[in-house]
């Protein structure tokens, strides 16, 4: 006689197929139904309707995972959008807050985040990449680096990097880019990969491809900031020209002869008449013929 349990599975074998067409709910309970109902085959009508109302369920589950996955891939997703519109709009707002600029006739002090001071001279604009680093978009800056931190400031042409308990000048108009230190020390990297380690009163430019280095006096450092004046040293007044349109939004025409000759001196930066007036030797002078144009011509000294 054959055994009931091997009886059993002979049977649910036929009836159900093998494990992976069984129904995933209520298989013990259709188990025991088949067995003892398995010698009255007016049951199996039964059974077949049991049998379909299981698989039933278990599609109806299914259906419910795949919605709830769905449902929650659509929410991570949502999240996920929220959080990165977040985080887009907090570097926005702190490039934008990071952005200082300065107006004509007006020199701007400031300490940053690390304990840096910084002046930033008129027509100047600084950006702060991080926290150590600043971008000299253009203008002329003054820094005197904190003592532990020290600050990076990066220009078109070069990075300086300014060591602790230093005092630098740092410009970039144009073509022409400058560092200038009055104490301590600072590092300029060019972007050829020319490198070069500036000790006090020591000065590097860049204008153009050529480059220059050369000692300057302390002159410089206590007498144009205060005032908002300019200062140059042994500079042609070609190069003086170029600056003053880039600071005044103008241009200027003079003589080829006249721009080859070199001034040293404070000249100040209010407006572009004052400017003039100030590095122009007897007997040029300067007039606007145009809004926004200058005119240098040999004449006497005075602004008509």
């Amino acid at each position: 006689m054959t055994d009931q349990k091997e009886y059993k599975r002979q049977f649910l074998e036929q009836t159900l197929g093998n494990d992976a067409d069984r129904p995933r709910m209520g298989y013990d309970e259709l188990a025991d139904q088949v067995y003892y109902k398995n010698a009255s085959p007016k049951l199996d009508a039964r059974f077949a309707a049991a049998l379909k109302s299981v698989e039933a369920q278990d599609a109806a589950v299914l259906r419910l995972e795949r919605d709830y996955r769905f449902i929650r891939g659509i929410a991570a997703s949502l999240a996920f959008l929220v959080a990165f519109c977040a985080v887009a709009a907090a570097l926005w707002y702190r490039t934008q807050a990071s952005i200082l600029e300065t107006g004509t006739a007006q020199t701007t002090h400031f300490t940053d985040d690390i304990g840096n001071s910084v002046w930033m001279k008129s027509g100047s604009q600084v950006r702060y990449i991080n926290t150590n680093q600043a971008f000299l978009q253009f203008g002329e800056t003054f820094w005197v680096a904190n003592k532990a931190e020290g600050i990076e400031v990066v220009t078109e042409k070069f990075r300086v990097v300014i060591f602790g308990d230093a005092s630098v000048n740092v410009m970039h108009r144009g073509d022409y880019s400058r560092v200038t230190v009055l104490h301590g020390s600072a590092l300029v990297v060019t972007n050829t990969g020319v490198s070069k380690t500036l000790a006090s009163l020591e000065e590097f430019s860049l204008r153009g491809a050529a480059s220059r280095t050369r000692q300057v006096s302390q002159a410089y450092f206590e007498n144009h900031w205060k005032d908002n004046k300019l200062y140059y040293e042994e500079e042609t007044l070609e190069f003086i020209f170029s600056d003053l349109e880039r600071v005044f939004s103008i241009s200027i025409v003079s003589p080829d002869g006249l721009r080859k000759q070199v001034f040293s001196g404070i000249v100040p930066s209010n407006t572009p008449q004052e400017a003039l007036a100030a590095i122009l030797p007897l007997p040029y002078n300067a007039r606007q013929t145009n809004p926004g144009e200058y005119t240098v011509g040999f004449v006497t000294r005075e602004l008509l």
